[in-house]
């Protein structure tokens, strides 16, 4: 089943990316249960809806804008971002339109995306992300987690994970519990030591490379 959209970090808030393959109806019911599983999460964290390659009317985009608005909380805003030109803002409020405008000529660069992963992964599962990567859950063995930046994951790590798969040395992978099957950093391989088991099972810790091969070292978050 093809997603509706995903998501980026940007310096501005989060980006919204669109499917162009899927309709304006079947989009805004996957954001409706997207943002209800949410919850707070993006409380005070502006939303631009990326519709750059949407094809789409000006009644359907300010129907959308608008039903998104309703749907986030009083502290979190909806913008527009994408547009090639000014002739998809007809009908749109004052400030959607400035607010797209002013995107659109900052031409906003998405070279450090960060892509977050919400749920658990289960064995078998893989998931690959060219830059920074969050897990928002647990790793359980035999899933396998990939970036060529930095990985963090809120949840155990206990399956495979390779950050800076790329090559870069500098990449970190942090999770509030690490166990995995291996560690992997740019070329390096390696496995976490095997201390006495946690009870509480939060343990903060972090895979760095130093000296030429990667250690693990606990962290205070």
């Amino acid at each position: 089943m093809k997603e509706s959209f995903t998501t980026e970090m940007i310096a501005e808030g989060v980006l919204i990316n669109l499917n162009p393959e899927l309709s304006v109806e079947q989009i805004r019911d996957s954001l409706a249960s997207h943002l209800q599983e949410a919850g707070d999460f993006y409380e005070g964290t502006d939303l631009y809806l990326n519709i750059n390659e949407l094809t789409i009317s000006a009644e359907k985009l300010n129907s959308l804008v608008s039903f998104m608005t309703k749907k986030v909380n009083p502290g979190t805003k909806v913008y527009l971002a994408g547009f090639a030109d000014d002739s998809g803002q007809k009908g749109l409020n004052k400030r959607l339109a400035k607010k797209s405008r002013a995107i659109n000529n900052d031409k906003i660069s998405f070279e450090n995306k960060t892509r977050f992963v919400k749920g658990t992964l289960r064995s078998g599962q893989a998931v690959e992300h060219p830059n920074n990567l969050v897990i928002l859950g647990d790793v359980n063995p035999g899933a396998e987690v990939r970036a060529g930046g930095n990985i963090l994951v809120f949840g155990k790590l206990m399956g495979l994970v390779h950050a800076g798969v790329k090559g870069d040395e500098s990449a970190e992978i942090v999770a509030l519990k690490l166990d995995p099957t291996q560690i992997r950093i740019a070329g390096k391989i390696s496995r976490p030591p095997e201390d006495e088991e946690d009870v509480t099972g939060f343990n903060p810790e972090k895979a760095v490379i130093e000296e030429e091969r990667i250690i693990v070292e606990k962290i205070a978050f």
